[in-house]
């Protein structure tokens, strides 16, 4: 896998897959493109830029792009971490934990349609 680090102009990092063959002076094709935030309190988190698109490429105007270099070994660690939680085999919940989130479901139902005085 050919992951880079992109920066773009309005500051966004962003890591992705670079599709070699496809990509042109006009533009950067890159594959499931992730965006890194960094919150003060809470630390680093991603973002998928294409999480409700039907495909997963993803054209980045090099006129958006202040640099494009190949991504570091911590930069591996996220992307990866982050595709696998990402992944539907990682959302696989017991039994106890769909019951759970059933009952809290029910009850934040309960309270919205309660009459508040």
């Amino acid at each position: 896998m050919n992951l880079l680090h992109i920066k773009l102009k309005n500051g966004d990092d962003i890591l992705a897959q670079e599709y070699m063959e496809e990509s042109d002076e006009n533009g950067i094709v890159v594959f499931s493109p992730v965006e890194i935030c960094i919150d003060p309190v809470n630390g680093f988190f991603a973002k998928s830029w294409a999480i409700l698109s039907a495909t997963q490429n993803v054209v980045v105007p090099r006129s958006e792009v202040l640099f494009c270099y190949p991504a570091s070994d911590k930069a591996y660690t996220y992307y990866e971490e982050f595709l696998n939680k990402m992944s539907p085999s990682s959302e696989v919940y017991d039994e106890e934990e769909v019951s759970e989130l059933e009952e809290l479901f029910s009850t934040l139902l309960e309270s919205r349609n309660s009459t508040k005085h």
